[in-house]
C-alpha cells in the first residue's frame, strides 16, 4: 500500500502509555507513525521482522512530509527526520535506519510500538440512507452548500459529510444548519478550521501549508521562532519545537500558521481568531503578550515574518 500523507515519527518517549491490543502487535519494535502537517517528503517502509535474513516486500509504504526548510528540530525526540536534505528514510524491523538522501551517517532508531494511520471513512452503514433515498458518494452523505440532502427536510453534517473528520468542525456546521433553520444567516470558514495532534510534544495547524502556496503560485512571507528561545519553554524543560507563520507577500494577511510544541493545541486558537478578521502578521507582532509565555512565541514568529524577532 503506498499513499501520501504527512507524518511524525515519535520514538521511545511519550510511548510508555500506549496500550496495543495483543492480536495487533508486532513481532518486534519499530517507529510510532503520527499524521501530522509539514513540508517536503519522504518515504517509509516497514518490513516483517525477517527482513534482514531475506528480503521481503513491505507490508506497510507510505509517502512522509517533514519540514526541510531550517527548522531547528530535536535531534533526541525526532531523531534527526526533519534534518535538512533529508528525502528518503527506511524503518526495517526490528532497526529502524535513516539515510539522508544525499549521503551521511546512518541513523538507528530505537522504538516500542508502531500506529500506522492510513485514514478514515464516514461510518454511514446501517443507517438506512438507502430506504430514505439519500444520495451518498463513496460512503459520505451529498449535501449542498446549506447542508441540505438532497431529500427535503434532511441536513447531514460532521464526519458523514465532506470535510475533515473533527468534532469543532462538526459542532461549526451544528451551529450554521441550527441558524439556517432559524432562518438567519449562516456560514463555516473552512479555511480556519484548526488540526491537532495530540502527541507530546504537539503538533498544532490552521489555514494553508508552504506546499499549498507554491502549488498556488502564491507569494508569501515566513516567520519562525523556536520554544528554545522563549523563557517559559526553557524554565519547563519543554524546548521542543517551533511557530511557524506564512503570510501573504503583497498585504501581510496570515494564510497558515503550523505549530510544533507544548501546549500548541490551546495556542492555536488565538491565530484562529486572528486569520477569521483577515488579521495581518504585523496585527499579531504589535499584540502585547504577557511574559513568560509559551503565547510569546506565537507574537514572536509573526514579527520574523518581518525579521525583527526581538528575543531570538
Amino acid at each position: 500500500m503506498v499513499m501520501k500523507a504527512r507524518a511524525l515519527v515519535l520514538l521511545r518517549r511519550g510511548l510508555r502509555a500506549l496500550r496495543v491490543p495483543a492480536a495487533r502487535r508486532l513481532a518486534a519494535p519499530v517507529a510510532l507513525v503520527v499524521v501530522m502537517a509539514c513540508v517536503a517528503s519522504a518515504s517509509v517502509h516497514v518490513q516483517p521482522a525477517d527482513a534482514a535474513s531475506s528480503p521481503t516486500t513491505p507490508i506497510w509504504s507510505t509517502q512522509l512530509d517533514f519540514d526541510n526548510n531550517g527548522t531547528a528540530w530535536s535531534e533526541s525526540f525526532f531523531a534527526g527526520l526533519a534534518s535538512d536534505g533529508l528525502t528518503t528514510a527506511e524503518l526495517n524491523m526490528p532497526w529502524g535506519t535513516i539515510e539522508p538522501s544525499a549521503g551521511g551517517e546512518a541513523k538507528t532508531l530505537d522504538a516500542d510500538v508502531v500506529l500506522i494511520s492510513v485514514g478514515r471513512r464516514p461510518f454511514t452503514e446501517g443507517l438506512g440512507l438507502e430506504a430514505l433515498g439519500i444520495k451518498t458518494e463513496r460512503g459520505q452523505v451529498v449535501v449542498d452548500a446549506h447542508f441540505a440532502t438532497n431529500v427535503p427536510g434532511i441536513y447531514a453534517i460532521g464526519d458523514v459529510i465532506r470535510g475533515p473528520m473533527l468534532a469543532h468542525k462538526a459542532e461549526e456546521e451544528g451551529v450554521a444548519v441550527a441558524e439556517l433553520l432559524a432562518g438567519q444567516a449562516a456560514h463555516v470558514n473552512y479555511g480556519v478550521i484548526p488540526s491537532v495532534v495530540y502527541t507530546s510534544p504537539e503538533v498544532a495547524w490552521v489555514g494553508k501549508t508552504e506546499e499549498e502556496l507554491k502549488a498556488e503560485g502564491r507569494a508569501y512571507k515566513v516567520g519562525k521562532f523556536p520554544f528554545t528561545a522563549n523563557a517559559r519553554a526553557r524554565v519547563n524543560h519543554e524546548t521542543e519545537g517551533f511557530v511557524k507563520v506564512l503570510a501573504y507577500a503583497k498585504t501581510d494577511r496570515v494564510l497558515g500558521v503550523h505549530m510544533v510544541g507544548p501546549d500548541v493545541g490551546e495556542m492555536i486558537s488565538e491565530y484562529c481568531v486572528a486569520m477569521e478578521f483577515a488579521a495581518a502578521s504585523e496585527d499579531v507582532a504589535r499584540t502585547c503578550h504577557p511574559h513568560p509565555t509559551r503565547s510569546e512565541a506565537l507574537r514572536q514568529a509573526a514579527m520574523g515574518v518581518e525579521g525583527w524577532t526581538m528575543q531570538a
